[in-house]
C-alpha cells in the first residue's frame, strides 16, 4: 500500500521532470512487478485457508455423527456360551462385570441429557441331532446323560438367540453404565424369555475402579479363558451362573485387575438336607492382562461360601466351602497369529452345584446327622486354529471328578466328560455359521455309566 502511495506522489513530478522519467519509470515497474508478487502469495493463501476451513467442517460432522452412534458400552462380541476371540488391545477396565457384547445395532441419544442407549443382540438359528442317545436339554448337560440311554431325536431351536438393552451416562470423574440381557431358554421345549443379566456400575477413569450391582457373572468365571463352542453352554466345569452381585474392581498400573465381591447364597446343592441362605459368598480375583504376544491374560480367584442347610430334624447346620481358580490364554505362533490355547483348573470342597454338570455341595450322613461336603476337582480347555481370516477350528474339553463320602448312595454322580470339536465359518462380518460334533460321558458312584453323541448346526445373525 505504501508502495501505491508512492506511485500516486510521484507521477505528477514525473510529469514535470522529463529528464528523470525513466529512473521512475523504472522503479515504478519494479514496484508493481512486487506487488502482483505479493497479491499471487495472498490469493494461494486464501485458498489454503479455505481448503482447511472445509476440513475442519468435514471433520467436525463426522465427530458430531460419531458422538451420536457412540456405543453404549464398547467391550468386544460376546456370542452366548462360546466367546468369539478378538485380541485388539482394549481397556483394561471396559466393565467391572466382566460382560461382553457387541457393538450396538442401534443407538440413541436421549435429547436433553447425556445418556445414549443401545441396542444388541443375535438371532440363532439350531438344528441339534442326538446321535445314541438322548439328552432332553439344548445345551450338552453331561450329569443329565440318561442311563440307560433313552431314545434320540433331532429338533430345531432358536433358545440361544439373546437380546440386550445398554446405557451409557457420562457422570463426575466417569460413566455409568447398566444392561439388561435376556436369551429364550427359559423351557427347553419352547423358547420363553429368560433373564441373565441385569446390573449398573460406576465407572471412575479418573481413579481406575468401579462399583457394580446387580445380576451378572458370578466373578469365579474368566470369561477371556473360555473356549468357543456352537454349543451355547460350554464345556462341563465351567462357572456358569449369572447371580445378584455386589463387587469392587481397581486396577493397579497399566496391567493387574483386582476384585473383591459379595455374592448371593443362594444355590447351593445339597443332598438330603434343605439349603438355607444366610450368609453372602466372598470372591476375590487378581488379573494380569498384559495383552502381550505370547500371554493375553492370567487369573486366580478364589471362594469363600457357608453352608447353611437345615437338617430333616429341623436342626440348623453351617459348613465352610471354599475353591481355588486358575484360568488364562496363551497364544501360538501361526500363520495367521491368531491361534491360542485357553485353560481352567479348580478345585475345593463344597462348590461342586456351583459348576455346570457338576455334584453337589454336600450331603447329609443320614447315620450320624453331620452335613459332609464334596470335594472336586473340575478343569476345561480349548485350542482354537485358524485356517483363515474367516475359518476356525476349536477343540474343547472339560471334565468334573466328586470325591464323594463312602455313605453316598451309588447313583450320585462321581465324574462328568465333555469333548467337542467344530468348524466356525464367518461369511460376513456379523453372520456365523458352523458345524459342531460333542460326545458327553457320565459315571456314577456305583459305576453306571452312560455316554451321548451329538451333532449340532448353527448359524447366528447379529444385529
Amino acid at each position: 500500500m505504501v508502495s501505491i502511495a508512492l506511485v500516486v506522489l510521484v507521477e505528477p513530478a514525473l510529469a514535470q521532470s522529463p529528464e528523470n522519467a525513466p529512473e521512475w519509470q523504472r522503479i515504478i515497474t519494479v514496484q508493481q512487478r512486487q506487488l502482483e508478487a505479493q497479491q499471487k502469495q495472498i490469493n494461494s493463501q486464501n485458498e489454503m485457508l479455505e481448503r482447511l476451513q472445509s476440513q475442519v467442517q468435514s471433520l467436525a460432522t463426522t465427530a458430531g455423527a460419531d458422538a451420536v452412534g457412540q456405543p453404549a458400552v464398547p467391550p468386544p462380541s460376546e456370542v452366548g456360551g462360546a466367546l468369539s476371540q478378538d485380541f485388539k488391545h482394549e481397556r483394561v477396565i471396559p466393565t467391572s462385570s466382566n460382560f461382553t457384547f457387541p457393538d450396538a445395532a442401534l443407538n440413541l441419544r436421549v435429547p436433553g441429557i447425556k445418556t445414549s442407549i443401545g441396542i444388541h443382540g443375535f438371532a440363532e438359528g439350531q438344528i441339534i441331532s442326538d446321535l445314541t442317545n438322548g439328552l432332553n436339554n439344548n445345551a450338552v448337560e453331561t450329569s443329565s446323560i440318561f442311563i440307560p440311554s433313552e431314545p434320540y431325536q433331532t429338533k430345531f431351536s432358536v433358545n440361544p438367540s439373546k437380546f440386550m438393552i445398554s446405557t451409557a451416562t457420562p457422570v463426575t470423574s466417569g460413566r455409568l453404565n447398566t444392561v439388561l440381557a435376556v436369551d429364550f431358554n427359559g423351557e427347553l421345549d419352547r423358547p420363553v424369555p429368560r433373564l441373565r443379566v441385569a446390573y449398573g456400575e460406576y465407572i471412575n477413569d479418573d481413579l481406575d475402579y468401579a462399583l457394580l450391582a446387580g445380576q451378572t457373572f458370578t466373578t469365579m468365571v474368566d470369561l477371556k479363558a473360555q473356549p468357543e463352542t456352537l454349543d451355547f453352554a460350554g464345556p462341563t466345569g465351567l462357572f456358569a451362573r449369572r447371580q445378584p452381585v455386589a463387587k469392587f474392581s481397581k486396577l493397579l498400573g497399566r496391567e493387574v485387575l483386582i476384585e473383591m465381591a459379595m455374592e448371593t447364597p443362594e444355590g447351593s446343592v445339597l443332598i438330603d438336607a434343605e439349603p438355607l441362605s444366610q450368609v453372602p459368598a466372598f470372591v476375590g480375583a487378581v488379573n494380569w492382562l498384559p495383552n502381550g504376544v505370547f500371554i493375553r491374560n492370567l487369573r486366580f480367584a478364589g471362594l469363600a461360601r457357608a453352608l447353611d442347610s437345615e437338617l430333616p430334624d429341623g436342626t440348623q447346620e453351617s459348613e465352610f466351602g471354599w475353591a481355588f481358580v486358575g484360568s488364562g490364554r496363551v497364544m501360538i505362533p501361526s500363520r495367521c497369529q491368531k491361534d491360542n490355547v485357553c485353560f481352567n483348573i479348580q478345585f475345593g470342597d463344597g462348590f461342586g452345584g456351583q459348576l455346570k454338570s457338576g455334584p453337589a455341595d454336600a450331603v447329609l450322613n443320614l447315620a450320624t446327622s453331620e452335613l459332609t461336603k464334596i470335594k472336586v476337582f473340575s478343569t476345561y480347555g480349548g485350542f482354537q486354529h485358524w485356517w483363515t481370516e474367516s475359518f476356525r477350528t476349536n477343540v474343547t474339553c472339560g471334565y468334573n471328578a466328586a470325591d464323594n463320602p463312602a455313605f453316598i448312595d451309588g447313583g450320585a454322580l462321581e465324574s462328568t466328560l465333555y469333548a467337542s470339536g467344530n468348524l466356525v465359518w464367518n461369511p460376513l462380518e456379523k453372520v456365523t455359521v458352523g458345524v459342531e460334533y460333542l460326545y458327553g460321558n457320565r459315571v456314577n458312584e456305583g459305576g453306571a455309566r452312560g455316554e451321548a453323541n451329538r451333532l449340532l448346526f448353527s448359524a447366528r445373525f447379529v444385529y
